[in-house]
């Protein structure tokens, strides 16, 4: 669920959402690689051209482009700021400006409330609100450890003896791309089609 990342002195607190979600995402992430070279490799009888050849490998890579942002959502617990990082942005809160967090048993969710009033509802925890009686009985609570990442984000806000509490928000939003990561991938997928194109390397 969590683990402590030591930078220099500093130490950041990552807390992700259960096993489930970051093992779909990563394991996601490599069948679907996997499967994108094969489909580069091995395109069928019927598809002896470059283009039939790259669309499927790059069909596939983006598949798993797309997985690995579902894996690495997370909260990040910093000496000064926390970072939640969901499947297209961050957003980076001052320790200090977290008013309540709240869980809402009837959709899995976790809500962040803030002192300046804005909510945020990290994506990594929406849910269907299908099997809402079962939620509601108390089972699955902990899902995601929802329950465990709301009392982490609490006791972090709590303030430091003689520390006073931050009064204006420096709250930093930013959209999460990691195009470069899928540029490489997609480049390796072109070079992978043209160079077994090249040499008439059909199977």
């Amino acid at each position: 669920m969590s683990n402590v990342r030591e930078t220099g002195r500093r130490a950041t607190l990552v807390l992700r959402p259960g096993v489930a979600l970051p093992l779909i995402g990563y394991l996601g992430s490599v069948i679907m690689t996997v499967l994108a070279f094969v489909a580069v490799t091995f395109p069928g009888p019927h598809n002896h051209s470059l283009f039939a050849r790259w669309l499927g490998g790059q069909v596939l890579i983006t598949v798993a482009w797309g997985l690995y942002k579902l894996g690495s959502n997370r909260i990040a617990l910093g000496e000064k700021a926390m970072q939640i990082v969901s499947w297209g942005r961050i957003c980076t809160v001052r320790r200090g400006e977290v008013k309540e967090v709240l869980l809402a048993d009837e959709a899995f969710s976790l809500t962040i409330f803030l002192t300046d009033g804005l909510v945020i509802q990290p994506f990594m925890f929406m849910a269907s609100r299908l099997g809402v009686g079962y939620f509601r009985a108390g089972l699955f609570r902990n899902s995601m450890s929802r329950e465990t990442i709301a009392a982490r984000i609490t006791e972090w806000n709590a303030q430091v003896p003689g520390v006073p509490p931050v009064q204006a928000p420096d709250r930093r939003w930013r959209v999460r791309l990691n195009l470069r990561l899928l540029l490489i991938a997609s480049l390796v997928v072109v070079a992978e089609a043209i160079s077994l194109t090249a040499a008439n390397i059909w199977w």
